[in-house]
């Protein structure tokens, strides 16, 4: 019997969490790696926006780091 890998669901709030977009649902694990890098682009403009992330198993991962590209007034 295989067992699907654990996922991670993504998504943001643009007005401190009371309404949310659609999840993102990205792989924690490849065939390759136990480890899995999550990039997220063309995620639009926003002004103080949450990101909320949650795993489909009852499992603990941990964010290493976050990094964000900024261009301001375009």
């Amino acid at each position: 019997m295989t067992t699907a890998a654990p996922e991670v669901m993504i998504s943001h709030s643009d007005d401190h969490g009371h309404t949310w977009s659609h999840e993102q649902v990205f792989p924690l694990q490849t065939p390759e790696n136990r480890l899995n890098r999550i990039i997220l682009r063309r995620q639009g403009s926003a002004y103080q926006r949450v990101y909320r992330l949650r795993s489909s198993d009852d499992i603990s991962f941990t964010l290493v780091s976050a990094h964000a590209d900024i261009t301001i007034g375009v």
